[in-house]
């Protein structure tokens, strides 16, 4: 196919052609470019998170604040809002301690530092937990070749999220909420985790296993929640963590674990995601939080609890 043309016309679409091929040149370059990225990155640094109770939540003036304090977020995610920017650019998830590279320099007008914490005590599971408030920092510079060294952040509880269960041993309650098996300990700190007591469950030579569950029935409405077990733990068997409810009405109760938990020597803390097992119940309303301790070598040891608590998000 043959094309005609007008002779200036071509001359000026040549021209205009030979105008923009200079400018992408330019921008090729790497120099200035127009978007505000740069060659050499600025860098953001974060140690650590560390978690305050709300001075506000009903906790704090029953226990004391800093007493709910525990906490394993061992990684955050940064989100970043620049100057003349229409929307946040999310930098990623990035494990504890961190230095991350910025191809960007200027004034970060919003920092978001959102907690995240290993669901289930599994890393390929990290989740940013909805318990714990996101931090936001406001009016942070970048310089190319330098770090912004944020340290420890510090967030707080959210203290809007539901807290269907609790029990946190302290000596002020009257009754623990779990079956007659659970103890109590508060005469030795070593085996207290946080406050002025702790749970324990003694087993003796020669027992099997030992169930135990929560000794009322919590009451969940809406099925469309995540059920989360936040929990701290140390033990010398294998323990099994699930829910124990009827799947319909009038039914009989089931059991079904969530998830094992293995012997360990010093305090653990925990994130176990019970909604899917919940799923399998139906979504009944009301459940039971139920517990298997396993000693298949027919040994005699203990296992310790503390500061659990049955968050609905």
């Amino acid at each position: 196919m043959t094309y005609t043309t007008n002779n200036k016309r071509c001359v000026k679409w040549r021209g205009a052609w030979t105008a923009v091929a200079a400018l992408l040149a330019v921008l090729a370059c790497g120099c200035d470019r127009f978007d505000g990225l740069q060659e050499v990155p600025a860098y953001l640094s974060v140690e650590g998170v560390r978690v305050v109770d709300d001075p506000q939540s009903s906790w704090s003036a029953l226990y004391g604040e800093g007493f709910l304090a525990t906490q394993a977020i061992d990684a955050v995610q940064l989100s970043l809002y620049f100057e003349n920017d229409t929307s946040e650019v999310v930098l990623g998830t990035y494990q504890l301690p961190c230095k991350v590279p910025v191809l960007r320099q200027g004034t970060v007008k919003r920092l978001v530092v959102t907690p995240v914490v290993k669901q289930n005590g599994i890393a390929a599971t990290r989740i940013a937990y909805p318990y714990y408030n996101a931090v936001t920092l406001n009016d942070i510079r970048l310089v190319p070749d330098s770090t912004t060294a944020l340290g420890t952040v510090t967030t707080t509880v959210n203290r809007f999220t539901e807290v269907a269960w609790h029990e946190f041993f302290e000596k002020i309650q009257m009754d623990v909420s779990l079956d007659s098996c659970v103890g109590r300990v508060t005469d030795r700190p070593d085996l207290v985790r946080t406050g002025t007591g702790s749970g324990v469950i003694h087993v003796g030579s020669g027992t099997a296993e030992v169930n135990f569950w929560s000794d009322t029935t919590i009451h969940v409405a809406d099925p469309t929640s995540y059920l989360y077990l936040e929990m701290d733990y140390r033990t010398d068997f294998n323990m099994s963590v699930g829910i124990k409810s009827p799947t319909i009405a009038g039914g009989a109760e089931q059991t079904n674990s969530a998830m094992m938990l293995y012997a360990n020597e010093s305090w653990q803390k925990i994130y176990i995601n019970l909604g899917k097992v919940w799923r399998y119940h139906g979504h009944y309303p009301d459940i039971r939080l139920f517990f298997t301790v396993f000693n298949s070598d027919g040994k005699e040891g203990d296992v310790y609890l503390d500061n659990m608590k049955l968050l609905v998000i």
